[in-house]
């Protein structure tokens, strides 16, 4: 018997950012990049990235690789100031500008994404309304000026990946481009693009990643039992502990995605009013 359940994975309340030092990289994304944080503890700090929250998770150890299989884009309005303002705060940026890439220290990749200059470009709409409601939400309050709009993730199938995350998971389809093996996701407060792991330059791309997107769920087993029907493979049961119930997955590639459902007591912290301003589903609950 099919499992009929309807799973909106509509919202993304949290990108986590692995990373092997805390307190430096607090500074690297805080200071430097210019990440407005809401909420810290000894473990993990959570910083305001637009419409979804970066939480950065201290994993002691972690090799100093670059995470060739995922990217995160942020919108600059103009990548060469972009460049310029990060490289005077002390970001190390390529000589020549050329690629509009960095490397963070902690073996993420960061982007530059410029809107198009077409609003009736679907992409260009879901960017326009991301830096739009950050700022109304921020309400005259002093924020970083590029929001996360973008994780790119780098697949070695499309065609695999495509039937992965348009079948079986049901994202909104924003844009495609075939020519290219890209599908762009509309995932609500961010968008999700899926593209060729051709376009990645360098040889060794098994590497560790760095990070992981969080779907928010109003009900996790639900959600769980729904996509395990569709091939969805989770290879623990959900977790239940004081930020609420989670469930971890991976796509083909092993890119590394957790579905979440809020604990009452989760939403009643600054990251949890973070999220019922920036999904209406939660803020309905």
């Amino acid at each position: 018997m099919t499992d009929t359940t309807v799973v909106d994975l509509s919202f993304v309340p949290y990108v986590f950012l692995y990373v092997s030092n805390l307190d430096e990289a607090r500074v690297y994304f805080g200071d430097w990049l210019g990440f407005h944080a809401i909420e810290e503890d000894p473990f993990c700090s959570k910083y305001d990235a637009g419409r979804t929250l970066i939480a950065l998770n201290e994993i002691p150890g972690l090799p100093q690789t670059v995470d060739a299989g995922s990217m995160l884009r942020m919108h600059t309005g103009d990548d060469l100031a972009w460049h310029a303002e990060i490289a005077d705060r002390g970001v190390d940026v390529a000589p020549d500008a050329s690629s509009w890439e960095i490397d963070s220290p902690y073996g993420h990749r960061i982007g530059g994404f410029e809107p198009h200059p077409d609003t009736r470009v679907p992409v260009a709409r879901r960017v326009d309304d991301i830096v739009a409601n950050r700022r109304e939400r921020a309400g005259g309050r002093a924020l970083g000026r590029h929001p996360v709009v973008s994780i790119v993730q780098f697949v070695t199938h499309p065609a695999t990946a495509r039937e992965f995350y348009s079948d079986a998971l049901g994202l909104t389809i924003a844009e495609e481009h075939p020519e290219d093996g890209a599908t762009i996701y509309d995932c609500g407060s961010l968008l999700l693009e899926i593209r060729a792991l051709d376009d990645v330059v360098g040889d060794d791309n098994a590497v560790v990643p760095r990070l992981s997107t969080v779907f928010e769920v109003s009900d996790c087993l639900g959600a769980v039992r729904a996509l395990i029907e569709r091939g969805v493979h989770f290879p623990t049961a959900p977790r239940r502990g004081p930020i609420g119930l989670t469930a971890s997955f991976s796509d083909p590639d092993g890119h590394s995605y957790y579905l979440y459902e809020p604990s009452i007591d989760a939403l009643s912290w600054p990251s949890g009013a973070f999220m019922r301003a920036g999904n209406f589903a939660t803020g309905s609950r």
